[in-house]
């Protein structure tokens, strides 16, 4: 049997999260309502009517938006995001905080990112066999800036 993964998200982690959901809330005129983890997206973004707007996956970095010339996320992530984009028709859009800035991208139907495997030792990371993954890389020149 599997192990159960252990979770990472603790009290910081989801603090920060809402933090800039809130932020991109108000800049939209909505309201972040988190999201049940089934769902595998971070936060809902609804309007006065109740209506949902967006779907956002949020990611924050303890790294400047320039060190890589990509944004790395798990293809599984990715393919929920594009998933729901396609059944509902309501916008997928990862939104990622590094140390010098804040950006969004949105989810675009052929949006052309490369596929690769992400293989973390022990070494170099938490010691988590699932981190050793599909993943997808984002441009970050595809992120668009968020302002106050």
């Amino acid at each position: 049997m599997t192990p159960k993964r252990p979770t990472y998200e603790n009290a910081e982690s989801l603090k920060t999260e809402l933090e800039y959901a809130n932020k991109l809330a108000k800049l939209w005129d909505m309201t972040a309502m988190k999201l049940p983890l089934k769902y595998q997206l971070d936060f809902a973004m609804i309007n006065t009517n109740k209506d949902v707007k967006a779907l956002v996956e949020i990611k924050h970095r303890n790294i400047p938006s320039t060190k890589y010339p990509t944004f790395v996320m798990s293809l599984s992530k990715w393919t929920k995001g594009i998933t729901l984009n396609e059944i509902t028709g309501i916008p997928f859009i990862l939104a990622v905080k590094w140390v010098d800035r804040y950006g969004i991208y949105k989810y675009h139907t052929g949006d052309d990112v490369d596929i690769k495997f992400n293989f973390r030792t022990a070494a170099k990371w938490r010691n988590d066999w699932q981190d050793n993954e599909p993943v997808v890389e984002i441009p970050i020149d595809w992120f668009e800036e968020v302002n106050d």
